[in-house]
């Protein structure tokens, strides 16, 4: 067997179809469609898909002598490479050196049902008019009637014998039509058949076209629409489905079967858009209502399509093999299953435990947004079950109000609680991506309630039942399939850690998080209570039970350093896909983040700077500002000294001023002082009054 892309979505799924029935094991081989990347186990030899080996091509698969009794190609390409040119070159090969005459090949090209985007609705059969005249020579030999294929069906669905009306509107997929014209051209040649089959969207292991929708769903992101009115029908099929369908035909032509050329692979489900994206979200996340919305769609736009097809007999045959005969939607389990093993998808379930201000909430949120999971708090959690209007939401609200009437404190009490987060531990969300608890479960008895459930023993009606009756009303506990988290952290931190941490959060958080000094103090006893009492800790409930505990000392150590610690411990079976961020583009932020910083470090200098520049740019205006005043008020007083005297400011400093600053120098010269300047003007403030 030749598969072509064994490295593909489809043809990974070929391989592993291929590789063994009808009790025999196959010998595989195939190309690659990414020279990079490795083919899978069960394919004996790679052949190289350069045109320069083309010969080496023609000579494993369509050698007349030792011919590959089935060759395999589909026309998805991958990086823009189309095989049309390599399948017209095989074709005409079998053409021109048909195989030996104790062989046969038959030629299987594996196309879509977008090829039949453009082609009209069946109609109903027609009603076959009587027949007129009685004999004659039937008139013109050359008035030959048109081959009429118009599509006929009583239920309105597409058929495999309708593949002569197919009609493709994008100039891609009439392509593929242009292929599939040379493959069917093969048929009616010696020891030669070819086959071709149009697939639904193909949907299974790790998702192809629906991949989109599945990861948004899985990230819990409200992105899905519908492309309105969303009523059109869209045929689909597993991708596995596709490959047993290749199986099944070729056990049926070893027996002698008459193959049909056209062959429909699609499931039963006849699902219409708003259906299948509706369901997809409802299944995977949170379910929302999806919005219908006006848009425009290209001839290639899949979830646009509107065909209804009835799969090919094969399919339809009791024994068929299906892997999801009723769709998408009802084989969910299976579905979603292969999309988190195909994409390295992993649940990661995760408890942080430790005293009040130890940094639960901080490394929680951190975790969360690291792996992609949602961070459960008790408040958060209550809030979500309020918003709903489940029986649970109105219990929990019935509890609240009664205790609000009678004044008393509005906890909810345990029992409650634990069915709160029993409910949103099994939502979709935390059952594919998850979960980060964070501050519940509180004590030992918190998580026996939340994540042990009776063991149903298996007995045997003839088993008499226990003698001893008290034994007998004490079940079995096994944890919760799940449920339980794999990974518990428990932060060490000592008071005076907890409480600097307290000091350093704003007075709003403090009064959010009930770290007031009372509130702190409370909080703390009732932490040591459940812990480090008589009972067992919270702690021991995972120890017990073989689940690795981190003990991580986050006093005053680094936070950075804490937070790769418990990376570490988390990511020690390795790093799950789990959309998470490359390397390189970790590396990137961290160098954003750097320079932002340094950015921001700059700015702050330079603002720095400037304030300083500011400030003795003023205070200099000031000095000035005095300067002059002292001046003019030094020019004040003189003049208000000499104006009486009615002397000249000339004649006024020769009489009073000159004669006291001459003796003053005279005294300077005689006893030469350590500082001339300043008993020049000690003398002049003495003799002031002269």
């Amino acid at each position: 067997i030749y598969v072509h892309g064994v490295d593909s979505y489809l043809g990974r799924a070929l391989c592993q179809e291929l590789h063994i029935f009808d009790s025999k094991k196959h010998r595989l081989f195939g190309s690659l469609l990414d020279g990079n990347a490795e083919a899978p186990e069960s394919v004996r030899r790679v052949v190289p898909r350069d045109p320069s080996k083309q010969k080496l091509l023609l000579k494993t698969a369509a050698n007349p002598t030792n011919p590959c009794g089935l060759i395999v190609y589909h026309l998805r390409g991958q990086g823009g490479v189309e095989p049309y040119e390599e399948i017209s070159m095989v074709v005409n090969y079998l053409k021109m050196n048909p195989p030996a005459e104790d062989k046969k090949v038959t030629l299987v090209v594996i196309s879509s049902v977008m090829v039949w985007d453009g082609t009209p609705e069946p109609q109903p059969p027609k009603e076959e008019a009587p027949a007129e005249g009685g004999g004659g020579d039937g008139g013109d030999d050359d008035d030959i009637p048109a081959v009429d294929t118009t599509p006929y069906s009583e239920d309105g669905f597409f058929v495999d014998s309708h593949y002569e009306a197919r009609i493709a509107t994008s100039e891609k997929y009439d392509k593929w039509k242009q292929c599939e014209d040379v493959v069917l051209s093969l048929n009616g040649r010696e020891r030669c058949r070819g086959v071709v089959i149009a697939t639904g969207i193909l949907y299974g292991n790790g998702e192809d076209s629906l991949h989109d929708i599945f990861r948004d769903a899985w990230l819990s992101k409200p992105t899905a629409e519908v492309v309105a009115p969303g009523t059109n029908v869209i045929p689909l099929c597993h991708v596995r489905d596709v490959a047993r369908l290749v199986r099944e035909m070729i056990i049926a032509d070893n027996a002698g079967d008459d193959v049909p050329p056209y062959l429909f692979a699609v499931d039963k489900s006849n699902l219409t858009q708003r259906e299948l994206v509706q369901g997809i979200v409802d299944k995977v996340c949170d379910s929302y209502p999806v919005p219908v919305v006006d848009k425009e769609t290209t001839g290639e736009s899949r979830l646009s399509l509107h065909l209804k097809i009835h799969p090919s007999k094969y399919m339809l045959a009791d024994t068929f093999p299906w892997v999801a005969e009723n769709g998408v939607l009802d084989n969910m389990e299976l579905v979603a299953k292969e999309f988190c093993k195909q994409r390295s998808l992993r649940p990661i379930r995760c408890l942080f435990i430790g005293p009040p201000a130890s940094g639960k909430t901080y490394f929680a949120a951190k975790v969360a947004e690291h792996f992609n999971i949602p961070h459960l708090q008790i408040k958060d959690v209550i809030q979500q079950c309020l918003r709903g209007g489940s029986e649970l939401s109105l219990r929990v609200k019935e509890k609240l109000e009664e205790a609000a009437v009678a004044g008393a404190s509005k906890r909810i009490p345990r029992e409650l609680l634990t069915e709160i987060f029993l409910s949103r531990l099994t939502a979709n969300v935390c059952k594919y991506r998850g979960f980060v608890l964070d501050g519940y479960p509180r004590s030992h008895e918190d998580a026996e309630n939340l994540f042990l459930e009776n063991l149903v023993s298996q007995v045997s009606e003839d088993e008499p039942p226990p003698e001893d009756d008290d034994e007998a009303k004490v079940p079995e506990k096994m944890l919760r399939e799940g449920l339980s988290p794999d990974f518990v952290i428990n932060l060490q931190a000592n008071d005076a850690a907890c409480l600097r941490r307290i000091q350093n959060m704003a007075p709003d958080e403090t009064e959010a998080t009930h770290f007031t000094p009372d509130g702190f103090a409370r909080r703390v006893e009732e932490f040591r209570k459940r812990n480090f009492g008589d009972g067992p800790s919270v702690m021991e409930f995972f120890q017990t039970r073989d689940i690795e505990v981190l003990n991580v000392q986050a006093g005053d150590r680094d936070a950075d350093g804490v937070f790769e610690s418990i990376r570490i411990y988390m990511e020690k079976e390795g790093r799950p896909g789990n959309y998470l961020k490359s390397g390189e583009e970790v590396a990137a932020e961290i160098k954003a983040k750097e320079e932002e910083e340094e950015a921001a470090a700059k700015e702050r200098e330079e603002k720095r700077k400037a304030a300083e520049t500011a400030v003795k740019v003023a205070q200099q205006r000031d000095e000035e500002a005095q300067e002059v005043e002292r001046l003019r008020l030094i020019g004040e007083h003189d003049k208000r000294a000499r104006e009486p005297l009615g002397l000249t400011q000339r004649e006024y400093m020769m009489k009073y001023l000159v004669p006291t600053v001459t003796e003053a120098l005279v005294d300077i010269c005689r006893i030469a002082p350590d500082d001339p300047v300043a008993y020049l003007a000690n003398y002049l403030e003495e003799h002031a009054d002269d």
